[in-house]
């Protein structure tokens, strides 16, 4: 038989030690949880959503801890950018910020759906149809098929529920919101049977997660997208996405071309 010594000993259980920490991931790693229900919200002192959960199952597959971190959207990016947290969640991937943080694929993507009062629908196939119409948007945001024509008038509200009023009330003719988190929260407060949502959009948000480069390197990325797309692939995806009663809203619809 053979004898180990004391430090050989020691030395094969702090080997396995570290072995069972690379699997549980280490040190926990923090996400960085914005309100953006149902993709992304903090709630009774833990991230929720679609985004947070399917990123969460992402990182916990692929062996890290994960803790939450409510975190505004004002200091998200930033955050992320200067590795106050790990990892941020419903994240907009461009050139720029690309240079600073792992951006990963998009993971669920909002579309810029236009809604119309009840019995009130038109047509939009392109922008052409909107000439004269009065379109609610929102304060902040960019809307590049609509911005630069001037046949139109864009009429930035405060929030989708002061919209939905003016629109119900008949001083709007159509409303920009998300095809997810917008039409989530008309639903929730009951203007679901005022509104008709017109089937193509004027654009579209790829939503994803950003993995710290401080923390995090391309291969954990590559890694990352891969198992996000074998959940989305499975049944864990339609799961999550009906824990969030959202089974209706998470679809994809035509981009109008102009």
């Amino acid at each position: 038989m053979l004898k180990l010594s004391g430090a050989a000993v020691l030395v094969t259980l702090s080997l396995c030690t570290g072995a069972l920490a690379q699997t549980a991931g280490g040190e926990p790693v923090t996400i960085g949880v914005p309100t953006n229900p149902p993709l992304t919200m903090f709630a009774d002192g833990k991230g929720q959503g679609i985004i947070h959960d399917l990123s969460v199952a992402a990182l916990e597959k692929m062996g890290y801890t994960v803790v939450g971190r409510d975190l505004p959207f004002a200091r998200l990016y930033q955050e992320i950018h200067g590795a106050g947290v790990d990892v941020a969640i419903s994240v907009l991937k461009t050139p720029e910020r690309s240079t600073q943080a792992l951006y990963s694929d998009p993971i669920i993507t909002e579309y810029n759906v236009m809604v119309a009062k009840k019995g009130a629908a038109f047509a939009l196939a392109t922008t052409d149809d909107l000439p004269g119409r009065k379109i609610g948007t929102r304060n902040g945001f960019k809307y590049p098929l609509l911005d630069v024509r001037t046949d139109l008038t864009l009429d930035p509200g405060g929030d989708h529920l002061m919209n939905v009023r003016k629109l119900v009330a008949g001083r709007l003719d159509g409303m920009i919101v998300g095809s997810v988190s917008g039409l989530a929260q008309l639903k929730e407060n009951q203007f679901g049977d005022q509104i008709e949502v017109l089937p193509n959009s004027i654009g579209k948000v790829p939503l994803g997660t950003a993995l710290s480069s401080k923390r995090f390197t391309q291969a954990d990325l590559d890694r990352f997208n891969a198992t996000v797309a074998e959940l989305r692939a499975g049944p864990a995806f339609a799961e999550i996405v009906a824990r969030y009663n959202a089974g209706d809203l998470v679809k994809e619809y035509p981009v109008v071309p102009k």
